[in-house]
């Protein structure tokens, strides 16, 4: 009988190290990069991030959000950002309640939901407005930025330890706090750290940050500099040439007399602003931390029409030197040139994320098509979401879910493309690519060209300019997948010998994974264009695929050449 009860004792010691040794093999949210991209891995298979954003005051009350939380079931989005802010898991100073954040991450489990944490903490939007009362308060001992006339703005200085150390205590305590609620679960993804920093004006004026402008640029920064100098962007190297490259100086004296040296000292002391918290949080609990970045826009000519040392495009070299703990830089982007937006974030990065946009379908897909993004979401999500569930967005959502794991498949293999086109840019109606064996040429649908409508509605779900979109997955030699709304889709050989034909089109479905076709797609369904003759001098028979209107279809094509 003992030794029976010690052959249980230790099978059960063995099952539980078994327990603890499985828990612990299995990391938490991370990055890995897979055929030169990165993938958002999540309990050890790639996440595709279909996400909105909460309006930012809307998940500070439970009760608020209770009716909001089952709207979104059904939709096809499968994430929500959402913000935890400073002044309200300390209200007191020392005194943390996460209550809220608690109830926000036991809410999404309930509905199936994972969450992306903005910690509006220090900054948000060029300013200080989310920072306890304590904190306001206290002027002396946490110092606010100055203008050059020496006057204070309601915006927290990055130049003085004490307002950092103070933020990244709350910062810190909420990485503990989530580590001990969700490092099992996992339904954080990843956090925003800060939101959209930098100054409306030039600089910060202040005697520390006088003091360290007039000194010299940190070792760190130049030693950066010169180790990647030939991999550096375009921006930096022409800031830079100001002084023939020098090594050592002022800020002045190594990039020259100009408001951009101004923006690139501010993006450094951001930068380290930012990696102070960043790595702490990481210590506690390593999942992804990112930064999100109020764009230049049209009409912003210097530094402080747009914030001023925020992590826009062209002082990434600043950022990447001096905050290494971030690891992707995201765009908020609401203006038309979208794809050029995107084009210059993909510069150096291989995690492309969107976290403010309008809720366009062109605008998700392409990201994640042309870019392997790691995931898209529109700012105001909550905002009428119960009546719009039904709109060509949210069928785009529900579409690319359906097949997300093939998404993310290709997106490894490299096997993926996208095409973007906007009638608010209609010098731009064709876009190619090349995929496998064959150029795909997008054009935007002859009856959305032909229409020459102008976009009505308004909000978050009102259409910016009718856009045209199409995502290709090559599944074989000669087979291929596309996702597509408002365009027509057509295929040449690549090598430019020869016309390609249709074999067979199919459109259809997936449903748990399971490719299911519907129709036959041939002859009248088919046709672009019966001049053969003139489609024949660019590869092509004259037939396509066609993707009428806004709602999103899928469509399998097998093709063969023949000259």
């Amino acid at each position: 009988m003992k030794s029976s009860i010690l052959r249980f004792i230790a099978i059960c010691l063995l099952l539980a190290a078994g327990s603890v040794a499985h828990a612990q093999s299995t990391p938490p949210p991370h990055l890995e990069i897979r055929g030169g991209t990165s993938q958002l891995i999540v309990k050890g298979k790639p996440f595709l991030v279909l996400g909105g954003e909460l309006r930012n005051s809307s998940s500070s009350s439970p009760e608020y959000m209770k009716d909001i939380w089952p709207a979104f079931n059904g939709s096809g989005l499968n994430t929500v950002l959402a913000v935890v802010s400073w002044e309200q898991i300390e209200p007191e100073e020392g005194k943390f309640d996460f209550s809220q954040m608690d109830a926000m991450i036991r809410d999404a489990r309930a509905n199936k939901l994972k969450i992306v944490i903005l910690w509006f903490g220090s900054f948000k939007n060029g300013g200080s407005g989310y920072i306890p009362g304590w904190v306001g308060a206290d002027y002396k001992r946490f110092p606010r930025a100055e203008t050059k006339d020496g006057l204070s703005v309601p915006c927290l200085s990055v130049f003085y330890e004490q307002n950092w150390e103070a933020d990244k205590k709350a910062y810190v305590a909420m990485m503990k706090h989530l580590k001990d609620i969700d490092s099992e679960e996992n339904t954080v993804l990843f956090v925003q750290v800060e939101n959209e920093m930098g100054l409306f004006f030039e600089r910060d004026f202040s005697t520390v940050a006088e003091g360290l402008f007039r000194s010299e640029v940190p070792k760190s920064l130049m030693n950066y500099l010169i180790k990647n100098k030939k991999d550096l962007l375009p921006e930096t190297l022409a800031l830079w040439s100001n002084s023939d490259y020098a090594t050592k100086g002022s800020w002045e004296q190594v990039f020259g007399k100009n408001v951009t040296t101004s923006e690139f000292f501010m993006a450094w002391h951001y930068a380290n602003f930012t990696n102070q918290i960043a790595q702490a949080g990481k210590d506690v609990y390593p999942i992804p931390a990112f930064v999100n970045v109020a764009l230049q826009h049209e009409g912003d000519i210097v530094p402080g029409d747009y914030p001023s040392g925020g992590p826009v495009a062209q002082v990434h070299d600043i950022w990447r030197a001096g905050a290494p703990a971030i690891d992707f830089y995201s765009p908020d982007i609401y203006d038309a040139p979208y794809s050029d937006f995107l084009d210059r974030y993909a510069r150096k990065q291989t995690a492309i994320f969107v976290p403010e946009s309008g809720s366009s379908a062109a605008n998700a897909v392409y990201l994640i098509g042309a870019h392997r993004g790691i995931g898209f979401s529109p700012f105001g999500i909550d905002g009428g979401i119960a009546n719009h569930r039904e709109s060509d967005f949210f069928d785009s959502y529900r579409m690319m879910a359906s097949f997300s794991d093939l998404i993310t498949e290709h997106q490894a293999k490299g096997t993926i493309r996208a095409a973007w086109l906007s009638e608010l840019n209609p010098e731009i109606t064709e876009k190619e690519f090349v995929l496998g064996d064959h150029k795909v040429i997008v054009n935007l649908s002859r009856a959305f060209r032909a229409a020459q409508t102008e976009s009505q509605g308004s909000g978050m779900f009102g259409p910016r300019g009718r856009k045209g979109y199409a995502m290709v997955l090559l599944m074989d030699k000669n087979e291929y997948l596309v996702m597509g709304a408002n365009v027509q889709v057509t295929f040449a050989p690549a090598d430019g010998k020869g016309i390609t034909a249709f074999a067979k089109v199919r459109e259809g479905y997936f449903r748990n994974g399971t490719w299911n076709p519907v129709r036959w797609l041939n002859g009248d369904e088919t046709n672009v264009s019966q001049d053969l003759d003139q489609m024949a001098l660019k590869g092509q028979s004259g037939y396509g695929l066609l993707f009428r209107g806004e709602k999103p279809q899928l469509q399998r094509v097998w093709l063969y050449d023949f000259k």
